[in-house]
């Protein structure tokens, strides 16, 4: 295995270590999750806001990238704390999703936020199978961890 594929299925043990320490926070009726392990910090950053504002029915819907910039959607804040996640999601457009050090927001096509050093980091010699399997099995382990929960308060019908 390649020095790339190793460090991005590092990058995934890692993201989910923060999705299962907070999977009482996660919605069942999630979008997904995924992000370059660079923003880890700030997913990180983001839970503990979440977790400091003591509101009761906040629920972690969708963590994503768009457009070179993190996505944190969330349900059950209020404008105080939607405005902190939002601050944190601002800094993902300086900060490289690959290895969390300064960056800029650009690209053709696939718009990202990458330092000089990783700008093609996905582009070349990463074993595609070998990380989706990765992917599939990780998932699969946090999917288990929420159908153990009970239903979300705040879940539709």
């Amino acid at each position: 295995m390649n020095e790339k594929t190793q460090k991005i299925l590092n990058d995934y043990d890692a993201f989910y270590a923060i999705l299962f320490e907070n999977v009482d926070l996660l919605s069942k009726r999630n979008c997904g999750f995924g992000v370059g392990g660079g923003w880890n910090g700030l997913i990180r950053e983001a839970f503990a806001v979440l977790r400091e504002s003591g509101l009761p029915n906040i629920r972690v819907v969708q963590i994503k990238e768009k457009f070179g910039g993190l996505r944190f959607y969330f349900d059950g804040g209020n404008e105080a704390l939607y405005k902190r996640i939002g601050e944190i999601e601002e800094r993902s457009y300086v900060t490289c999703d690959v290895c969390g050090g300064p960056g800029k927001t650009g690209g053709r096509g696939y718009i990202c936020t990458r330092c000089d050093e990783h700008r093609d980091h996905f582009k070349d010699d990463t074993d595609r199978d070998v990380l989706w399997a990765k992917y599939e099995e990780m998932d699969g382990k946090l999917r288990e961890m929420m159908d153990k929960r009970p239903e979300d308060p705040d879940a539709e019908d």
